[in-house]
C-alpha cells in the first residue's frame, strides 16, 4: 500500500504506552521513587506534576439510613512531567508509562519521532524499576477533523452537511421521520487481521471554538499490541511499525476522497 503523505494531517495529539510485569523485588508504589526517575529526566522534561487519587468507603449502618463515607485517603497515582512547549509529556505510574506527543504549530513531528523517544524513555524506566517484562504496548491518535460550511451561498446556513460526504464510518439516518442529526457518537471494534488484537474506533462530534463556523469532528483511534515480541528494542520497534501501518491503512479507508481533500494529500511520487 503506498504510504499516504498530507500536508495538513488531522492528529493532534498521539501516544505510545506500556504495562508491565513487576518485578518479584518490587517495592510498594510511592511518589519518592517515581519522582526520582523524574528528576532524572528534568534537562528534557522540566515541568512536573504528581497526581493524586482520593480512595474511600461507604458503610451503610442500617437499612434505611444514609450511607456513610469512611476512611478518604489520598493515594499517590503517578507524575507527569513535560518539556517547555508542552508538546512531549512522559506520565510515570505503577507499572505503566505513556509517552505523549502534541501537536504544536507547524508540522507533524510524525511516528518515528514518537516511537525514537518512547523507545529510550522504556530504557530510563526498566534501568530504574527493573520490571519482569512487558505485558502490553498500545498506540492511540486522537485526530481533529473541522468540515466547513457550503461555500458561496448567502442561505448555507440552512443547508445540510451530510457527514456521509467526509466519513466512510458515518450512516446518515433519515430526516423523515428523525429530523436533522444535532450530534453524533459512535465507536467501532475491529479485530486486527494480523494479531486478532481489537483497534477501537470513536468519532463524535465537539464544539468547534466561537470564531469558527464548521462542524468539528473528534476520531480517537487505540490498538491494544500484547502479541508483539518484547524481547529487544529491535522486535518491539517492528511490531509496533506493523501496528501503526495498520492503523494508518484504517485511517485511510475512513475517509471519502472528498474529506482527504481537506488534509491536503501531497504526491507521493
Amino acid at each position: 500500500m503506498t504510504e499516504l503523505k498530507l500536508g495538513k494531517p488531522p492528529v493532534v495529539e498521539s501516544w505510545i504506552a506500556f504495562d508491565f510485569e513487576p518485578s518479584p523485588n518490587k517495592v510498594e508504589w510511592n511518589g519518592e521513587l517515581a519522582n526520582k526517575l523524574a528528576d532524572s529526566l528534568s534537562d528534557r522534561f522540566p515541568q512536573k506534576e504528581d497526581r493524586w487519587r482520593t480512595e474511600f468507603s461507604i458503610e451503610i449502618l442500617k437499612a434505611g439510613q444514609q450511607p456513610v463515607s469512611k476512611k478518604t485517603k489520598n493515594i499517590f497515582d503517578s507524575v507527569r512531567i513535560q518539556n517547555e512547549e508542552s508538546t512531549r509529556i512522559f506520565q510515570i505510574a505503577d507499572d505503566r508509562i505513556v509517552c505523549n506527543q502534541l501537536k504544536a504549530d507547524g508540522d507533524w513531528p510524525g511516528f518515528d519521532n514518537l516511537l525514537d523517544e518512547s523507545l529510550d524513555l522504556l530504557t530510563q524506566y526498566s534501568q530504574f524499576f527493573c520490571p519482569s517484562g512487558i505485558k502490553c504496548a498500545e498506540l492511540h491518535y486522537v485526530d481533529i477533523v473541522e468540515i466547513p460550511p457550503p461555500e458561496n451561498d448567502v442561505s448555507a446556513q440552512d443547508e445540510v452537511v451530510e457527514l456521509d460526504d467526509y466519513f466512510e464510518l458515518v450512516r446518515e439516518l433519515p430526516q423523515t421521520p428523525f429530523g436533522l442529526i444535532a450530534s453524533y457518537k459512535t465507536e467501532y471494534v475491529v479485530i486486527c487481521p494480523q494479531d486478532k488484537e481489537p483497534l477501537v474506533i470513536s468519532l463524535q462530534t465537539i464544539p468547534p471554538p466561537p470564531e469558527k463556523n464548521a462542524i468539528r469532528i473528534r476520531l480517537d483511534w487505540n490498538k491494544k499490541c500484547r502479541k508483539i515480541d518484547f524481547s529487544s528494542h529491535d522486535t518491539i520497534r517492528e511490531g509496533l511499525q506493523k501496528n501503526h501501518s495498520f492503523m494508518a491503512e484504517c485511517f485511510r479507508a475512513s475517509f471519502t476522497d472528498k474529506a482527504l481533500e481537506l488534509f491536503e494529500p501531497e504526491d507521493s511520487g
